[in-house]
C-alpha cells in the first residue's frame, strides 16, 4: 500500500554539484513505525452472511479479518548535477500494520455459551496474529533498510520527467516490499491454519449445545 507525498525542489533553487555523470545522492532517511490496532469487535452480520463473506463450506459462526499490511509515504529531492536534473529518495516513512477485527454471528446474545465459545475461538486467531507482527517487526524494517538503499537515483531530462521519475522509483520499492509481504502473509496463513484443525472445531462444537435452534433460517 503506498502514500505518495511528493517533495521538489523548485528549479530556481537547485543546486550545481561537481563531480562524475551519474546523479549521486546520500543515504536516505527513513523513520519506522509498527503498529496493531485494538480488536474490533462486530456482532451485527447473521451467521448466513458471514458464510457469504468467508465463502467456505459449512456455516460460518465467526470469522477474524487479520492481515498484516504496510504503508509508505517517500520524499524526494531534485537536484542539479553536471547539467542533468536527479531525482533521488530523499526520505521515507513506513508503517507496518495489523488491524483485527473479529466478527461473531448476531444469532448468538452477548454472555451466552455459543457467543463466548465463538469469540474464544476467534481470540485465538488475534492472538496468532499479534505474535506474528511482532515477529517480523524486526525483519521488515530491516528489508525496508535494504530496499531504501537500493533505490538509485534517476537522471531526467526535464522537470516534466519529475513526477515520471518519482513514480518509478516508487514502484520499484513497492514491488518489492509486495513480493516480502506474500512471503510474509503465507506463514501467517500457514499459522492460522493451525488454530483452526479440526480437534479445535470439535471442542467448540461440544462446548455448547443449542447452535442449530439459535441459527436463523435466512
Amino acid at each position: 500500500m503506498l502514500i505518495t507525498d511528493l517533495i521538489t525542489v523548485p528549479l530556481a533553487t537547485l543546486v550545481l554539484a561537481t563531480g562524475g555523470g551519474e546523479c549521486y545522492a546520500p543515504k536516505p532517511i527513513m523513520s519506522f513505525s509498527s503498529t496493531i490496532s485494538k480488536t474490533k469487535y462486530n456482532i451485527s452480520e447473521s451467521a448466513w452472511a458471514l458464510t457469504g463473506f468467508h465463502g467456505g463450506t459449512g456455516i460460518t459462526l465467526g470469522l477474524a479479518y487479520s492481515p498484516l499490511y504496510y504503508e509508505f509515504l517517500p520524499h524526494y529531492s531534485v537536484t542539479q548535477q553536471n547539467g542533468k536534473l536527479c531525482v533521488a529518495l530523499d526520505k521515507i516513512k513506513v508503517y507496518f500494520r495489523a488491524r483485527p477485527i473479529v466478527f461473531i454471528s448476531s444469532e448468538f446474545p452477548r454472555g451466552s455459551c455459543e457467543f463466548n465459545s465463538v469469540l474464544e475461538h476467534e481470540n485465538k486467531h488475534v492472538k496468532t496474529l499479534r505474535k506474528m507482527h511482532k515477529k517480523f517487526s524486526k525483519p521488515f524494517k530491516e528489508h525496508v533498510q535494504d530496499i531504501i538503499l537500493q533505490a538509485r537515483p534517476l537522471k531526467i531530462k526535464s522537470e516534466y520527467q519529475m513526477d515520471g521519475a518519482m513514480d518509478k522509483i516508487s514502484a520499484q520499492m513497492q514491488a518489492q516490499l509486495d513480493e516480502y509481504l506474500v512471503d510474509i502473509s503465507n506463514e501467517l496463513a500457514r499459522e492460522q491454519i493451525k488454530v483452526d484443525a479440526p480437534s479445535e472445531y470439535e471442542r467448540v462444537n461440544k462446548t455448547c449445545d443449542d447452535w442449530d435452534t439459535r441459527l436463523r433460517a435466512d
